[in-house]
């Protein structure tokens, strides 16, 4: 029906970690092929994202699927090296920004590069929308599709998305359906690759 919001996601590290920068993940890992950890639970965005990045840079880490609460605990452990998550995160565990999955820098967070900046356009992040079944009338699907565009305007709905660090991003009908698609698409054949798909 319709997309709500869409967030990129950020590469993130321990402060005290001394990577800073992409090329400093580059370095280290093609350093220690299979020593360095990303997090991510499998086969969603976060760990999506870090199969592109790994593979656009030719890169080899371990993967251990933990959530960001289990990852902040095994990064202050040393355990861990790398987490990709919304940037909300960062905050909540003071963890150091390294790139956001996107083809800009965020206004917000204008100190962080985009991965497009580093010569690899990445773009990965977690967005939100209104779906039904595909036998929902189309009648239906117009009121629903109109609701949501009236909703996202209100200051209630803004309120709540700035508290959360969620970007509003709106999408009727014929333009998340085809967002949807490219997504699957994009994600699937990250996936195959990896061969978590068949």
């Amino acid at each position: 029906v319709c997309r709500i919001t869409d967030g990129p996601i950020v590469l993130m590290t321990p402060k005290e970690s001394g990577f800073k920068t992409v090329d400093d993940v580059v370095k280290g890992a093609k350093a220690k092929p299979n020593k360095l950890v990303f997090t991510g639970p499998v086969g969603s965005v976060p760990y999506i994202s870090m199969l592109a990045f790994n593979g656009a840079w030719g890169l080899k880490m371990k993967t251990l699927p933990l959530n960001s609460a289990d990852t902040a605990k095994n990064m202050a452990g040393g355990l861990v090296h790398f987490h990709a998550a919304q940037p909300n995160v960062m905050g909540r565990y003071d963890l150091h920004g390294i790139t956001f999955f996107s083809g800009e820098r965020l206004a917000e967070y204008p100190d962080i590069p985009a991965a497009k900046e580093s010569g690899h356009d990445l773009q990965y992040s977690i967005w939100a929308g209104l779906n039904v079944p595909s036998s929902t009338p189309d009648d239906v699907v117009a009121v629903l599709e109109e609701a949501c565009a009236k909703a996202v305007k209100t200051d209630r709905f803004i309120k709540n998305m700035k508290r959360v660090q969620a970007p509003i991003a709106y999408q009727g009908v014929k333009d998340y359906t085809a967002f949807v698609k490219e997504q699957f698409a994009t994600y699937g054949d990250i996936l195959t690759k990896a061969g978590l798909k068949k």
